[in-house]
């Protein structure tokens, strides 16, 4: 099932609500710290993970390797549960 993804942010996380699509019910419910919340973000805005890794190398000095397995890792892990 795909569920609709709502992202609240709160003190430095976000809170990440999965929600049913057709109820509109939550189904599920996560907090993800400020850069991981930022990597889903930017996925719900359709960038690809090598442009998530741009991104917050810029922002963050990173290299971005290290956030491209970051974010692989982070969106393996989302799939799983």
């Amino acid at each position: 099932m795909r569920y609709r993804i709502e992202m609240q942010p709160l003190a430095g996380r976000y809170i990440v609500a999965l929600k049913d699509p057709e109820s509109g019910e939550t189904v599920k419910t996560m907090a993800l710290n400020g850069t991981a919340g930022e990597m889903l973000k930017l996925h719900l805005e359709g960038q690809d993970i090598p442009a998530i890794a741009r991104a917050l190398s810029e922002r963050y000095g990173v290299p971005a390797d290290r956030i491209a397995a970051d974010a692989e890792a982070l969106f393996s892990t989302l799939a799983e549960r």
